[in-house]
């Protein structure tokens, strides 16, 4: 977030991603910093340039630090210079990627809120994949369920989020993965020559919500 977020917001990258970059850069042998450099004039025009975060969001990640990365070709990742990654016994979705942390949604727009003086935003991707073709898709409801419960919280403790997208309204291409990874509130049989479509039992589940505004059977 840092990368865009800090111009769009503040008219610069962050300190930090600076003072790295431009540091391995010199022990690199580069004359000047890998991390081009904004003129006053690009920091005024560029800053505050935003209607709205777009966020999408289906994970999270622990983080720990790491001895510095030894010098040699240029890296992203030795730029950063942490350890990032997932412990095995979280629940993971048919995505390897993938682990369903719920708890995510909260921490990282609390995060937007106090780093970027609360601005407008919309959730543009969440969502959980599977391999199957089952119609009962219990797993994708709990997620479903569980993320936006935490986004929720994340309202009440005052952030604005004022739109919110499911991925996906049907199964469909997902990348390198192709149609082995399902993402859709919709089945797709990619077998008919018409791509019939068949409700997943999430889709009753979201049916609800937006009918009844509950999260859960019983609203307090």
């Amino acid at each position: 977030f840092g990368w865009f977020g800090g111009p769009i917001f503040n008219g610069d990258y962050p300190e930090i991603m600076k003072t790295r970059v431009a540091l391995r850069s010199a022990l690199e042998g580069f004359n000047t910093s890998r991390l081009p450099a904004f003129t006053a004039g690009e920091k005024v025009y560029i800053r505050g340039t935003h209607d709205f975060v777009g966020v999408n969001f289906y994970t999270s990640s622990l983080v720990k630090a790491i001895p510095e990365p030894t010098i040699g070709s240029p890296s992203w990742d030795d730029d950063v210079g942490v350890d990032s990654y997932q412990p095995n016994d979280w629940e993971s979705a048919a995505s390897s990627w993938l682990k369903v942390t719920p708890w995510g949604m909260r921490g990282i727009l609390n995060w937007l809120k106090k780093t970027y003086n609360n601005p407008d935003i919309i959730i543009t991707e969440n969502g959980y994949s599977e391999h199957g073709s089952s119609l009962d898709d219990e797993n994708r409801t709990s997620f479903y369920r569980n993320y936006l419960s935490s986004l929720r919280d994340a309202i009440d403790d005052g952030v604005n989020v004022i739109g919110y997208t499911a991925w996906s309204l049907m199964d469909n291409f997902e990348w390198g993965q192709g149609y082995t990874e399902k993402f859709g509130l919709y089945y797709v049989d990619f077998n008919s020559p018409n791509r019939t479509r068949i409700p997943k039992s999430s889709v009753e589940y979201f049916k609800k919500v937006l009918r009844t505004r509950c999260l859960v059977d019983t609203c307090v």
